[in-house]
């Protein structure tokens, strides 16, 4: 018999006809009528379990688990929640290219350079985040999506005026380009927080 612990609702079930800790999950999920769900914490016999092996619960036998306390989300609720960090990740890299603009007006280029550099590692982990939270948001967030296409032509475009060395190009292209494209995302990251029913504060 398993004591089991999950979204704060204690239960026991017998361990048998469980192949794996997944097999568990998904029948603690079911029987809860939760449906598909993604497990964000997890702790076995009081020991929690690192990420990597809440990725891989299949891995996990269940013939020693004598406790389970586990915390469970809907998909579409921890993609909302990431288009909630995205939002503010999106203000502080648009922050980050008026800096970089600013900087190469004043003629700092090498300081410009380094911040345009971490802005665009973090413009990347941006994009990833609000692509993926997109298609796992549906139609709703069907505007969300094409931010990925929307990228390169611009990075293409400030990669040639960077190769010729011709900063005013640059900061004028982050200035008027960049900044209203960044500002969109941010209006389109409401606009589908406001259809999923999430409150937005601006």
């Amino acid at each position: 018999m398993i004591r089991i612990r999950h979204n704060g609702v204690e239960r026991s079930v017998e361990a048998e006809g469980f192949g794996s800790l997944a097999d568990l999950v998904r029948f603690c999920c079911e029987e809860g009528g939760l449906g598909e769900e993604v497990v964000v914490d997890c702790r076995v016999n009081g020991m929690a379990l690192d990420e990597e092996r809440i990725a891989n619960l299949a891995a996990v036998p269940i013939d020693q688990i004598a406790e389970l306390e586990m915390e469970t989300r809907a998909p579409a609720a921890i993609a909302l929640s990431s288009l909630s960090s995205s939002r503010d990740y999106t203000d502080r890299v648009r922050e980050a290219f008026q800096r970089t603009a600013s900087l190469l007006r004043e003629g700092k280029v090498e300081d410009a350079n380094q911040l345009y550099a971490d802005a665009i590692d973090a413009l990347s982990v941006l994009v990833y985040a609000i692509s993926t939270a997109g298609q796992q948001l549906g139609e709703t967030a069907e505007p969300l999506c094409r931010v990925h296409a929307e990228v390169n032509p611009w990075l293409d475009e400030l990669l040639q005026a960077q190769q010729i060395r011709d900063w005013v190009r640059v900061a004028d292209y982050l200035e008027y380009e960049v900044e209203p494209i960044l500002a969109d995302w941010g209006r389109r990251i409401d606009g589908v927080r406001r259809e999923c029913g999430e409150a937005v504060h601006v």
